[in-house]
């Protein structure tokens, strides 16, 4: 499978990964393994991927479902850790901003100011 350069050191994102059939599962994964090699990242979202499918596109071995069952909800899984998402989402806040321009470098400028005020979790 050929792969744009232009996209391999890009971060390649598919949400609902976990609606995908097998044929479609095949074709991502030899895209995200290509795009990987490369240089690139992967961010798979699913908010209901189940253990045989995330051990799957982790390369791990299935777990049992014993084990499965005492895995933490929510989490973000990377190819080797687990982080549980611990926060409690009734402290969260959202604020909306009314802008009169949106370009690339003042969507840049907010995420970075962002980026600042919030401690790194990974």
């Amino acid at each position: 499978m050929r792969i744009c350069a232009a996209l391999a050191r890009s971060l390649l994102v598919i949400d609902e990964v976990h609606a995908s059939d097998s044929w479609m599962t095949r074709i991502q994964k030899r895209m995200v393994d290509a795009q990987c090699a490369l240089g690139g990242h992967t961010l798979l979202m699913s908010a209901t991927l189940g253990a045989s499918a995330r051990a799957g596109w982790r390369g791990g071995a299935l777990p049992s479902f014993d084990q499965a069952r005492r895995e933490p909800y929510p989490a973000v899984w990377t190819r080797r850790d687990c982080h549980p998402v611990t926060a409690d989402p009734r402290l969260k806040t959202v604020a909306l901003q009314a802008l009169d321009r949106w370009s690339r470098a003042d969507a840049a400028e907010l995420a970075l100011a962002a980026a600042g005020r919030a401690p790194a979790r990974l």
